[in-house]
């Protein structure tokens, strides 16, 4: 297989496709604005073939340039009756009134069969790249696929606007036969954290797809995702405490910008509480609000919103800095590919 996806890429190399001129001192045609310009045929990268899952399935990406980066669309097959049967493809349709966005495919995984239906979970990673900022969208998309049917069935499509600039590649995951799990870096409600890695862990259960731990990987990254989501979703990360008291500390600072107000404490009475402050407000036109939320910390990442107080709870006095490891991650080796 490699020989054979040599051989495809030689021959667009040959055509002069690539963004790559012919010559080593050739600039990167489809960053500069000239040359992407005067060009009137486009440019493709190279044609990515792999094998996977001893070697039965067959993925491959192909790419067509847009200006700064590349537009990408992936396809699976199955080596099924002595051919390779195409079960699963991710690709847009460019139609009038039909939105577009392009994206950068990191990577396609591919769940195991399951025993009974043979139904395949297949879970994609994009990023949208450009020419400059490292803030854009990634995408993760998952269907459910099985080679006895012609259309796979979509599952989940989600985008969100998130940091680019900490890991390569930007996001990263993993995908079973009933759960699949995402990773990336966010940005934070306090702009001098600037960022914080985040957790997309979901439970697929017939065509519902339900997030589930772990939802945040640090209490002060759990409390900023119980605060971006929508009610319903924060609701069901909660302890004992009466739900209309937290619902109304949600709605009044939902989504809001802050700075944390020191580090993140451990009470003493409470091994498995942490408590973590909050200013919220324009420093320079109001007084902040400071807020003190209780989380309880179960290992490894199991997280429940306690209270929220105006006031800190007096026992709540041991910094704990190993709470806040920012390099923490459930897939380490993402800079090492």
């Amino acid at each position: 297989m490699d020989a054979f996806t040599l051989r495809l890429n030689d021959e667009l190399r040959k055509a002069d496709l690539f963004c790559e001129g012919p010559s080593r001192e050739s600039t990167d045609r489809c960053v500069d604005k000239k040359a992407w310009e005067t060009n009137g045929i486009g440019f493709l990268a190279a044609i990515d073939i792999r094998r996977e899952q001893f070697d039965r399935i067959l993925v491959i990406r192909t790419s067509v340039g847009i200006r700064c980066a590349f537009d990408q669309s992936a396809y699976a097959y199955l080596w099924r009756k002595c051919a390779w049967q195409r079960f699963w493809q991710s690709e847009q349709e460019i139609a009038p009134g039909r939105p577009y966005t392009p994206q950068y495919i990191e990577s396609v995984g591919i769940s195991w069969p399951d025993k009974e239906t043979d139904d395949r979970l297949v879970l994609t990673l994009g990023s949208e790249r450009g020419c400059i900022s490292n803030f854009h969208d990634v995408y993760f998309r998952l269907w459910r696929a099985n080679p006895a049917r012609q259309q796979p069935t979509l599952l989940l499509d989600r985008a969100e606007y998130v940091y680019l600039g900490r890991h390569d590649p930007p996001i990263v995951g993993s995908v079973g036969e009933s759960d699949a799990s995402i990773e990336f870096t966010t940005t934070s409600l306090d702009v001098g954290v600037h960022s914080y890695q985040t957790v997309r862990h979901y439970r697929i259960d017939g065509e519902r797809v339900l997030r589930i731990d772990p939802i945040a990987l640090s209490p002060s990254s759990f409390i900023e995702e119980w605060l971006k989501s929508d009610w319903a979703e924060s609701a069901q990360w909660h302890a004992s405490h009466p739900l209309a008291s937290l619902e109304h500390w949600h709605r009044k600072f939902h989504a809001a910008f802050g700075e944390y107000i020191g580090d993140t404490q451990h009470c003493h009475k409470n091994s498995d509480l942490r408590q973590v402050g909050i200013a919220f407000g324009d420093s320079d036109v109001e007084p902040p609000t400071n807020v003190y939320f209780l989380v309880r910390w179960r290992p490894p990442f199991h997280f429940e919103m306690v209270d929220v107080s105006l006031k800190p709870r007096a026992d709540c006095n041991e910094p704990d800095q190993d709470a806040e490891d920012s390099h923490r991650t459930l897939f380490p080796i993402q800079d090492w590919r």
